[in-house]
């Protein structure tokens, strides 16, 4: 067991762990950026969710209805992340090279993200079977929390996205391979 000397250890030891937090927070960041920036369907998936969330803004669908949602398609768009490092990493180790189990690495990643996709799109038709008949409930007091979770994803995903330019711009000059 670690034993605090004093009030300044533990205060020194807090700060040192925000920084480690809010650098890994960062270089998370940066990976969803890169994703965004460089791969068509992860940048096709941040549009379907946008989709998703305004339509669980307008329709108003009950809470547990947007979280399933949210979960879909932020499990989707993690998938296309990892299958992004994946091919990165085997990029990589082949130098550029082909290789038939490199192949098989990276189409496998991609069958994998394409289940998701599946399973996301199934979660989908469920929930809006769930949600019929669809009206217009922008401005009612409908489902609050259901309304409240879509817009705090929404502005998640276009806090992101405002990030994607900010980091596209700082990044112009650094050497990226695509």
């Amino acid at each position: 067991m670690h034993k605090v000397n004093s009030d300044f250890e533990w205060k020194s030891e807090q700060i040192i762990r925000q920084k480690s937090f809010l650098a890994a927070l960062r270089y998370a960041l940066d990976g969803a950026c890169y994703g965004l920036q460089h791969e068509r369907n992860m940048r096709r998936d941040f549009w379907a969710m946008n989709v998703i969330l305004l339509f669980d803004l307008i329709v108003r669908p009950p809470f547990e209805t947007v979280v399933w949602s949210i979960v879909a398609g932020a499990i989707v768009m993690a998938g296309e992340l990892f299958n992004t490092a994946l091919e990165r990493v085997v990029d990589l180790t082949t130098d550029g090279e082909l290789f038939l189990l490199a192949k098989i690495a990276k189409d496998t990643a991609a069958g994998a993200v394409l289940f998701l996709g599946i399973g996301a799109l199934a979660i989908g038709l469920l929930l809006l079977k769930q949600s019929y008949p669809w009206r217009f409930e922008l401005f009612s007091a409908k489902n609050p929390s259901g309304a409240v979770t879509a817009g705090a994803a929404l502005c998640g995903l276009w806090l992101l996205q405002i990030r994607r330019w900010i980091w596209t711009r700082k990044n112009k000059s650094k050497c990226l391979t695509q």
